[in-house]
């Protein structure tokens, strides 16, 4: 699913790396929500009885879809019919750990407050990703903002 999820007017500048042919080995396109408007405002038609009227939406979608280039290649495809062999052994141990002693308490009562990790990504769509370089071959990370502490 794409496409930012935030009301209004979506761009939908994700669609040019979702189709480039660095992504086709992973992603075989995606689904947008949502078809039809409804409350939450995120529709890319307006239907009222047999009328269906496209939104913005729609229309940025559809820029976005013909301006991009269909991936070349096959993606990594292979025609093997034959199963990935299991190993010999498994390298795992059947008896678990007793639960420690201290861990109850946090059954009982939770884990409590965060310790002050507050992240952004483009999921937060506050326009201040860089989307320049959607379609390069380099992997980029899509956090506009990332701030971590922690206490002893």
């Amino acid at each position: 699913e794409y496409g930012c999820n935030t009301q209004g007017t979506r761009e939908f500048s994700e669609v040019a790396s979702i189709y480039s042919t660095q992504m086709s080995s992973v992603f075989s396109g995606g689904l947008v929500y949502e078809y039809s408007q409804e409350a939450d405002n995120y529709g890319l038609v307006e239907i009222n009885g047999d009328s269906v009227t496209t939104l913005d939406d729609f229309n940025n979608l559809k820029d976005m879809l013909n301006s991009t280039t269909d991936p070349t290649g096959d993606g990594g495809y292979v025609t093997t019919n034959t199963a990935s062999s299991c190993p010999t052994g498994w390298d795992f141990d059947i008896n678990v750990p007793d639960t420690p002693s201290d861990a109850s308490s946090l059954f009982e009562k939770g884990a409590g407050e965060g310790s002050g990790f507050d992240a952004e990504t483009q999921e937060s769509c506050d326009g201040s990703f860089d989307y320049s370089d959607v379609s390069s071959s380099e992997v980029v990370s899509s956090s506009t903002k990332t701030s971590a502490s922690s206490t002893k």
